[in-house]
């Protein structure tokens, strides 16, 4: 489900993953919450392993000091961290503060194993059984021509990961 929070900075909504125990069902438990920058995309689980879509919008901010203003989060209410830099996707310009984020998460214990955003990326995901791809459609700049028009080239990237228990991998791009 989704949720607003606040903290001492506004910084929007998050999605907030639950594991229940319901084998008895006179008396369910919680056995865990992790929760997610962002609103709720997608899920699919694979051999143990949740894989949770969401979609995570930069706020705007005056400074880069406070990097929860800017870059997609995740942990438990009490302390969340930014995906890390080096698994975050980036085009080399991005048309967008928009991120499509994706949390791997082990089941069993609802631990975080592993995360990775696209900026500026389509919110639209292929997940085959081991492999994640992101598509990212942008214009390339073409040259005048003959007749003095100036021609620009639709173009499209797609990036995969790959995902399991070596958590998520790049695999490359290509356009």
């Amino acid at each position: 489900r989704s949720v607003s929070y606040k903290s001492q900075k506004d910084v929007g909504t998050r999605m907030e993953v639950i594991s229940l125990d319901v084998s008895d069902p006179a008396n369910i438990t919680e056995k865990g919450r992790v929760f997610i920058g962002g609103d709720y995309l997608s899920s699919r689980m694979v051999g143990g392993k949740l894989l949770v879509v969401g979609e995570y919008y930069a706020q705007e901010f005056e400074d880069f000091s406070d990097e929860s203003q800017f870059l997609p989060q995740y942990g438990t209410a009490q302390s969340m961290q930014s995906v890390p830099a080096e698994n975050i996707y980036c085009p080399d310009v991005a048309e967008s503060g928009r991120y499509t984020v994706i949390c791997q998460l082990d089941t069993a214990t609802l631990t975080v194993e592993d995360t990775a955003a696209f900026l500026s990326y389509s919110n639209t995901l292929y997940v085959s059984e081991s492999h994640i791809f992101a598509t990212r459609s942008y214009n390339k700049d073409g040259s005048a021509g003959l007749t003095g028009e100036y021609n620009t080239e639709a173009m499209t990237t797609i990036t995969c990961l790959s995902y399991g228990e070596g958590g998520l991998k790049p695999g490359g791009s290509i356009d």
